[in-house]
């Protein structure tokens, strides 16, 4: 592996100063009599990419009505240029700010032009926002301070007088000329903090989610206003409620997975996040999306009870995407029913052993055949021959179609049992009749074994000389002394005993 190094250096590029002053639009006041050189104003313009205010000149551009104001270019203030001003008169005055070391002298770096108007007179407060615009909680206790809201005053022109003190107003900002008060929110005359006086709830359709309000700053008779925007907040604190406490249905066994069985639904009265849900289930026989549809994972069961259907029960609950989220649960009951979709099964597997006597009477019981159905239907049990036909009986064997008890035919004797055809294989065929649920013959279902029967000797033959005639001649009694009881018979026949392999 190849590594390489790059080195990336950040060239600083130059942005032209930017003005600090506030509030916005820039206002001041000028008296209508006094001497030329007194200040009226400062611009503080800042360039970040140089010496701070340092590195800042400022220019002149125009004033409106001409020569009625000068600026320093170094340090910014705002100077009369007249003795007299029109008392009522408003005045303009166009200023720019420059870097006075640019790093790219070819690169321009005149700020935007400030615009300050200044009034001959007394004026009103200007507030330091020109738009108040705050998000309140849903949940904010009553009482509570939800903005501060500022305004500037301004000098009075007659230093011999005192101004009146300032004071706030808030109303409704509608379309009447008479001042409604807000019955959701108040203002401290004195210091500009507003406060809530009604609770909310962003859920209530009958309380406004926006409230269009206006501020009245007020001093010596004049006044200014300033809009106030209120947007109520959604708070997360509605939990999910489903429409119904309990969810049922009936299916069938067999349905397909991935089927709608139903749809729950729970509603939540928040907005936003805090109002979206997802679902969730405790069973993992199923699964449920977004949309509160669920159905089955698996294949379902109805066999697990001698009733011939199975009710699943589960909870399934709602949760909101709030922070903290929300819950609430509800319960679902599926009763699913049998269907005819399972084939008999052998017990205790499909593979049977069994002996018979080779002198054992017609109607002799062979081996008992057993087979269950997890549908619980009867079960029918038939012989399948080579042929593919099924029957009751065969040759030698028959089988009782209720039982599956095989037996020897009716007409079998020991001769017809010979062994050199053991053991005899016979397939056995259960076969269900669909009476748990009523289907037609083409959804029956049936399943094989193999029963494997041998002939079992059975001691009914006994000795046999072989030449009786020749034994006495060939008979001896040796000399000699024998004790009581002794034989005396040493030789007496040879034979053998004739036994049916």
């Amino acid at each position: 592996m190849l590594i390489k190094i790059i080195k990336i250096e950040v060239l600083d590029v130059d942005e032209p100063p930017a003005f600090q002053n506030g509030p916005k639009p820039y206002q001041a006041v000028v008296a209508y009599d006094q001497p030329v050189g007194m200040h009226v104003y400062k611009f503080i313009a800042r360039d970040e990419a140089g010496d701070g205010d340092e590195d800042v000149e400022y220019r002149l551009i125009n004033t409106e009505p001409r020569g009625t104001f000068t600026v320093d270019p170094i340090s910014g203030v705002v100077k009369t240029a007249l003795k007299h001003y029109k008392p009522g008169e408003t005045y303009r005055i166009f200023v720019q700010a420059r870097d006075r070391t640019p790093t790219d002298p070819e690169v321009s770096q005149d700020s935007e032009v400030a615009v300050l108007e200044v009034y001959a007179g007394d004026r009103a407060p200007q507030f330091v926002e020109q738009q108040y615009i705050i998000h309140v909680p849903e949940n904010t206790e009553l009482g509570s301070n939800v903005t501060a809201i500022t305004a500037k005053c301004f000098k009075a022109i007659d230093k011999r007088r005192s101004k009146g003190k300032l004071s706030y107003q808030l109303y409704l900002d509608g379309t009447s000329t008479e001042r409604e008060s807000s019955p959701y929110f108040a203002i401290d005359a004195e210091n500009g903090l507003v406060r809530l006086i009604k609770a909310l709830d962003y859920d209530d359709d009958t309380q406004p989610k926006y409230h269009q309000l206006k501020v009245i700053a007020r001093e010596d008779g004049r006044e200014s206003e300033v809009p106030m925007d209120v947007f109520i907040k959604d708070v997360n604190d509605n939990i999910p409620i489903f429409t119904q406490p309990i969810y049922s249905a009936t299916i069938k066994e067999d349905i397909t997975t991935g089927y709608t069985i139903l749809t729950v639904q729970a509603d939540d009265k928040d907005d936003g996040e805090n109002g979206r849900i997802r679902y969730t289930l405790d069973d993992d026989n199923f699964m449920i999306n977004d949309q509160g549809e669920i159905s089955a994972r698996t294949r379902l069961d109805a066999d697990q009870n001698r009733e011939r259907f199975f009710i699943y029960r589960f909870n399934v609950t709602a949760t909101d995407y709030g922070e903290p989220s929300l819950s609430s649960s509800a319960v679902v009951h599926i009763r699913t029913e049998n269907s005819n979709d399972e084939a008999p099964t052998f017990i205790p597997n499909g593979t049977y052993h069994a002996f018979v006597a080779e002198d054992a009477q017609s109607g002799t019981p062979v081996v008992q055949i057993q087979a269950i159905d997890p549908d619980r239907d009867q079960v029918f049990y038939t012989f399948l021959l080579s042929n593919g036909q099924e029957t009751s009986a065969t040759q030698l064997f028959e089988i009782d179609r209720d039982t599956g008890l095989i037996r020897l035919g009716a007409n079998v004797k020991p001769e017809d049992l010979v062994h050199e055809e053991s053991p005899y294989n016979l397939t056995i065929v259960a076969r269900d009749d669909g009476s748990c649920c009523g289907q037609d013959a083409s959804m029956l279902h049936m399943q094989t074994a193999t029963v494997i029967i041998d002939i079992a000797d059975v001691n009914n033959n006994k000795p046999e000389f072989l030449s009786c005639d020749t034994y006495s001649s060939i008979a001896k009694i040796e000399e000699g002394d024998y004790k009581t009881n002794a034989p005396v018979i040493l030789k007496v026949a040879i034979f053998k005993i004739l036994r049916l392999q």
